[in-house]
């Protein structure tokens, strides 16, 4: 993996496992003086930055619907709440691998768990975690899925507060903490991988070939590299292999690829100069279920 030349905090991140020493929450003032608005974003009447109009916040960026819609996936929708998952008339189901409305009557959506919930994906039934029944970017609340507190655009959330990612640099140009946006919208180095990220996996359960006596993982790295510190001409390399770096099955590493390189996307939205020439990081999914 790239290391080279992180910021002082990109490398408290990884070396600690702890954001303690970056950018304090957004409500701090001494960090709220240095904040800059991200790429299609603006300061509003609350002096925090807010969207352009046409534009939808996702994970701290600014983005187009289709953007938004990309990072969503084929089953849901991007909107003013975030990814919502598009509706099925009564009697049917929503594939979450096609996107399309199946009658459920004969999937056999009883008999799951306690603490587990029914998913269709690829016409089969699976029991999954509550959370993997929810859009991307949301989570099973008290019975429906919910958005964490939105943060304004160019702060991502963190343990209850919202981190700044994007401050005002040298001559006044923003600057993007790329190896914080990692650690929180990716994961932290040698740990487990953002729900962001690993969400689209823990949906998939029958292409991963999960089994009660072998729930699998996904391991995937990434590396970043920024020309010119330039964050929206980002490229990355990713690898996504299996427990013990056995390959994942085409269409597996395909599903696990798309879902960071659209999180990634997200990430070059931003704009603005990046504080690193190169990040690297590896994360791992958890694709237990039943």
């Amino acid at each position: 993996m790239l290391r080279l030349a992180r910021s002082l905090c990109a490398r408290s991140v990884i070396a600690t496992g702890s954001l303690a020493a970056c950018a304090a929450p957004w409500h701090a003032p001494a960090i709220e003086s240095a904040a800059a608005c991200p790429r299609d974003a603006e300061r509003g009447a609350t002096n925090r930055c807010v969207c352009n109009p046409g534009r939808m916040l996702l994970m701290g960026a600014c983005v187009a619907p289709a953007l938004g819609d990309a990072f969503c996936g084929s089953a849901a929708r991007a909107g003013a709440v975030g990814c919502s998952f598009r509706a099925c008339p009564g009697g049917q189901r929503l594939d979450v691998a096609s996107g399309e409305c199946a009658g459920a009557s004969g999937l056999g959506f009883a008999g799951c768990g306690e603490h587990e919930l029914p998913l269709l994906e690829s016409e089969q039934v699976s029991c999954v975690p509550p959370d993997a029944t929810c859009p991307r970017d949301t989570r099973r609340i008290g019975g429906v899925c919910a958005r964490a507190p939105s943060c304004p655009p160019g702060s991502l959330p963190d343990q209850g507060s919202c981190r700044v990612v994007v401050t005002v640099g040298a001559g006044g140009r923003s600057v993007v903490d790329v190896g914080v946006w990692t650690a929180l919208a990716i994961g932290i180095d040698g740990g487990l991988g953002s729900q962001a990220l690993c969400r689209p996996l823990t949906q998939r359960p029958a292409l991963f070939g999960v089994a009660p006596e072998n729930p699998p993982r996904v391991d995937l790295q990434v590396a970043l590299t920024v020309p010119d510190q330039d964050v929206s001409a980002l490229s990355a390399r990713i690898a996504a292999t299996g427990p013990g770096g056995l390959p994942l099955s085409p269409a597996a590493e395909a599903v696990a690829t798309e879902a960071t390189t659209t999180l990634l996307e997200l990430l070059r939205s931003l704009g603005g100069e990046s504080s690193a020439a190169a990040v690297g990081v590896r994360v791992r999914c958890e694709l237990g279920v039943r």
